[in-house]
């Protein structure tokens, strides 16, 4: 797999109906932090810098861990030379709101560890060039760092083990940038 890819309008309209239903329907808590929060304290021995979010933990609804894991593994075995089947590590999904930026972090240093996230932003993707709400990626074998919009219903892959953030949108836009994450792991080689 390249370094990282991007897939607009991933999700049909019938697609986009049931996951939003759903993302509409569940509780959500204010207990996500980005990154690895248990490192971060003992490296820092501080909480100060740690931004929480809104979150959704352990989604086991079949549609994204069966449904959709299935549309991603497609899309990994289509752009790999091998044919994997993936593993859910971990899915959930948070929300921003201005302030709330996210810290670099890996999610995963595995070689076989992948990350997917899908944005469900309710700011229009023609206003989102003065929004802020980016996704940066730190690409280590180009030494440099991508900037990409979080365009409504827009995916993105890529190697678990770069250092990623996500950004906030600024004060002129209270809406909420959403974002669903399926941490994976390339397992069962298929031969």
């Amino acid at each position: 797999m390249d370094s990282f890819e991007i897939f607009d309008d991933f999700l049909n309209k019938e697609e986009l109906e049931i996951l939003m239903k759903y993302v509409n329907s569940v509780q959500w808590g204010y207990n996500t932090t980005s990154g690895n929060k248990i490192n971060f304290i003992k490296k820092y021995n501080s909480e100060l810098f740690i931004t929480t979010f809104f979150g959704v933990h352990d989604i086991t609804d079949t549609f994204f861990t069966e449904y959709l894991k299935n549309k991603i593994n497609t899309i990994v075995n289509n752009r790999t030379n091998n044919k994997y089947n993936i593993k859910i590590n971990r899915l959930y999904m948070h929300t921003q709101i201005y302030g709330q930026d996210g810290l670099y972090h890996t999610d995963d240093l595995g070689k076989d560890k992948i990350t997917f996230c899908i944005y469900l932003n309710e700011i229009n993707n023609r206003k989102i060039e003065n929004s802020n709400g980016e996704f940066f990626l730190k690409l280590p074998e180009k030494d440099e760092i991508i900037c990409i919009d979080t365009f409504y219903n827009r995916g993105i892959i890529f190697k678990s083990e770069y250092f990623h953030r996500g950004m906030a949108y600024n004060k002129k836009y209270s809406t909420k940038r959403i974002c669903i994450t399926w941490k994976l792991e390339l397992i069962d080689k298929i031969i």
